[in-house]
């Protein structure tokens, strides 16, 4: 799509306002990184993942994500073989504590 048409449709304002509905730095990432789909088939797909995750939005509430850390860079260096530091177990901590939030929040759905 080319930019007077996003410009237009007031793309980048729609942008800016789900990023900020974003609870963690790595959704806010994703929000930004968001651009127009062109292929029917991709679509179809999203708005039916859509459409499922306001449904069980409805029927199961919230989830929260707060506490989820970007640990991206603690895992490149552990894979150089340094060692990790107090501050970069407590965020994977942080992660695993999220996931298991989120794991918790599937399994009440099924």
């Amino acid at each position: 799509m080319n930019e007077k048409v996003l410009k237009t449709l007031e793309f980048h304002k729609i942008i800016a306002r789900l990023t900020e509905h974003a609870t963690t730095p790595m959704g806010k990432r994703l929000c930004e990184e968001c651009v127009p789909m062109d292929e029917l088939e991709h679509i179809v797909a999203a708005q039916t993942q859509t459409k499922d995750a306001l449904t069980r939005l409805y029927r199961q509430g919230h989830i929260s994500f707060s506490g989820a850390k970007d640990i991206g860079a603690s895992l490149k260096r552990l894979e150089i073989g340094s060692s990790s530091s107090i501050s970069e177990l407590l965020a994977v901590s942080s992660l695993l504590t999220a996931t298991s939030r989120a794991k918790a929040y599937h399994n009440r759905c099924y």
